[in-house]
């Protein structure tokens, strides 16, 4: 087969625009850090005896709760013991959603710690039950906070 017209001449391969270095921004311990180191994880889950600290079942998904919310500027206390409890459900099912969801009556129980409080001095109602502190050694008895509920005082939301 004879060629009609000669071969015309294209772009070569595209040249790539040459890589320019991003700025890297530098995370420092404590700023921004939203992970939960796997020695404390297992530490709280340990404490919590792997079980809700709302409800009491072992359902799964369990998954920690922050009481100071990790959203409220930068808590001090975002990952320590004091801080974390196990809640059945994921932020939006079981007992960690209604927590989310209703958090003047999680706040009232010690599910929610409200700003400026320290999570080693607001107790929490545990089982909708008993007002008990946690901590890295386990859960010590304690008496409610001011501003929490009274345990005959249950209502709110279910």
């Amino acid at each position: 087969m004879k060629r009609r017209a000669p071969l015309r001449r294209t772009a070569g391969p595209r040249r790539q625009k040459p890589l320019r270095a991003r700025r890297v921004h530098r995370v420092v311990a404590g700023h921004g850090q939203t992970h939960v180191a796997e020695a404390l994880r297992r530490l709280v889950f340990a404490r919590d005896e792997g079980q809700c600290q709302l409800c009491g079942t072992g359902c799964t998904p369990l998954t920690l709760q922050h009481r100071a919310p990790r959203g409220m500027g930068g808590s001090r206390h975002r990952n320590t013991a004091e801080n974390l409890i196990v809640l059945c459900g994921d932020g939006t099912t079981g007992c960690h959603g209604r927590v989310e969801h209703n958090r003047d009556w999680a706040r009232a129980r010690g599910f929610l710690v409200p700003m400026g409080i320290d999570p080693a001095d607001w107790p929490v109602f545990r089982f909708l039950d008993r007002w008990e502190q946690p901590s890295a050694d386990g859960w010590a008895p304690a008496a409610r906070a001011d501003g929490q509920l009274l345990p005959d005082d249950e209502k709110g939301a279910r």
